[in-house]
């Protein structure tokens, strides 16, 4: 199941490329990033997930949520 979090930075690519970094190195299925940014540094990030059993959307927003940079965290319901 495809699922979407949603979070917001106040340091523009720079958190972009730490989330990323961060799904990546624990093997998340990454589908999709869209940033779009305000001005030069705040930005919103949207993460979209192919969930599998144990790296799930909850998971990932608990890595997501020890990101000093990355802030108001939401999780979209899911699409097949």
């Amino acid at each position: 199941m495809l699922r979407k979090i949603y979070a917001s930075t106040d340091y523009g690519v720079h958190s972009l490329i730490k989330v990323v970094a961060t799904l990546r190195r624990k093997e998340f299925d990454v589908v999709g990033v869209n940033m779009n940014c305000f001005d030069e540094d705040r930005a919103d990030i949207c993460i979209t997930l192919r969930e599998k059993e144990k790296l799930n959307a909850e998971y990932a927003k608990y890595q997501l949520e020890k990101i000093i940079d990355i802030q108001n965290i939401t999780i979209d319901g899911g699409e097949n």
